[in-house]
C-alpha cells in the first residue's frame, strides 16, 4: 500500500514551532510550521509535471473504425485513391475535408509503393 516504511511521530506544539519526535527513541525533527515539518518527516511533496501545451499544428482527430483504416492501405494498393481517401474521411472524429483526408493520406503512405 505504501511506497515506503511509515512510522507514527507524536507532534508537540512547542513556542515557536512544532516538534515530531518517534515513540522508539527515533530522530527528532523541529520545525517553525506543520508544512516543513511534514517536509522534514516524508520529504518534500512530490513536483507536479508542467503542462506543455499541444503543437500548434495537430488536431483533435481520432481513429473510430480500424477496420476502414486498414482498408485504406488496400484501397492505395490498388490503386483508388478515391476510395482511399473517402475511407480516410469517414474513419475518425471529427469528419475530415477532402483536402485534409488527401494531405493526410499522402502523408501516411509516401507515394513509393503506391499508384496515385
Amino acid at each position: 500500500m505504501f511506497d515506503r516504511h511509515c512510522e507514527a511521530h507524536d507532534i508537540i506544539k512547542a513556542r515557536n514551532g512544532w516538534v515530531a519526535n518517534s515513540g522508539f527513541d527515533g530522530p527528532i525533527f523541529i520545525a517553525k510550521s506543520l508544512h516543513e515539518l511534514a517536509d522534514l518527516i516524508e520529504g518534500p511533496a512530490p513536483v507536479q509535471p508542467e503542462y506543455v501545451p499541444p503543437h500548434p499544428n495537430t488536431c483533435d482527430f481520432a481513429v473510430n473504425d480500424f477496420d476502414l483504416l486498414r482498408s485504406v492501405s488496400e484501397y492505395l494498393a490498388a490503386g483508388q485513391k478515391i476510395k482511399a481517401i473517402k475511407a480516410l474521411r469517414d474513419c475518425g472524429t471529427p469528419r475530415l475535408s477532402l483536402r485534409a483526408a488527401k494531405e493526410l493520406l499522402e502523408g501516411l503512405f509516401p507515394m513509393n509503393g503506391y499508384n496515385y
